[in-house]
């Protein structure tokens, strides 16, 4: 072993060991196909953000300082455990289809996307969520927002285009650091019109953005409640002329 690497000891190791450590999961995470991914999908164009959606469509969205792997490494980690656990129960006689791909929109949705739960039995569509105690429990009050509300309606639109029966949408809702009994899920009927709406409103704005390109971006809107908006400033926006 070289003198150069371990010829510190106490915190001096510990905080060498500790960039390596962070090191080793930033890569890993900036290999990962979700982070590769570039063409916005069913867990994207849902987002009441326009100017943050245009930036994805164009290629250019950045979460800047914000950007840490370490929830969306967390989040794959319980998502595959979830699917290993529904495997698991099928064979106590459970209903659940997991991982499944669907495509709401060939032509918009070219690579479809990955539901987590389908439930034979009962016509249901469920996507995990992993999230915190606080996020929670605004879910509980004023349900759980657009982007999801409308993922979720999506991948409905996915699993009735295979033709199969789909009667109602449901997020869970797993604490995180939290309990199995601090699970909240959120659940409404079907309603095919809320994906097609969000599907014709991506395709506007992506007709808006292949003929404006980057340019366009000053133009378009931030939503007021948008989490990356607000820790990213930008100049106000006008809007955009008719």
């Amino acid at each position: 072993m070289s003198a150069d690497v371990w010829d510190d000891i106490g915190d001096a190791a510990g905080e060498r060991l500790r960039s390596e450590l962070i090191d080793m999961v930033k890569n890993a995470a900036s290999n990962s196909g979700r982070s590769k991914q570039t063409e916005p999908g069913p867990s994207q164009i849902g987002d009441p953000c326009t100017y943050c959606l245009a930036s994805r469509i164009l290629g250019v969205y950045d979460r800047g300082p914000f950007d840490d792997p370490w929830l969306m490494v967390i989040g794959t980690a319980v998502h595959k455990w979830l699917e290993t656990a529904a495997k698991k129960d099928n064979k106590n006689g459970g209903a659940w289809c997991t991982e499944t791909k669907v495509w709401p929109d060939d032509e918009l949705l070219p690579k479809g996307g990955s539901c987590d739960l389908y439930q034979d039995n009962t016509g249901t569509v469920i996507d995990h969520k992993i999230s915190s105690q606080e996020m929670i429990r605004k879910y509980k009050v004023s349900g759980p927002g657009l982007t999801y509300r409308r993922q979720a309606h999506l991948y409905g639109l996915g699993f009735a285009n295979a033709n199969l029966p789909v009667n109602r949408v449901a997020i869970a809702f797993w604490q995180r650091g939290g309990r199995t009994t601090d699970l909240y899920v959120w659940s409404e009927p079907y309603d095919e019109n809320i994906a097609r709406e969000t599907l014709e409103r991506y395709k506007t704005l992506r007709d808006l953005c292949a003929a404006g390109g980057e340019a366009i971006l000053a133009s378009l809107p931030s939503d007021p409640d948008c989490f990356n908006c607000s820790r990213n400033p930008r100049a106000e926006s006008q809007p955009i002329p008719a």
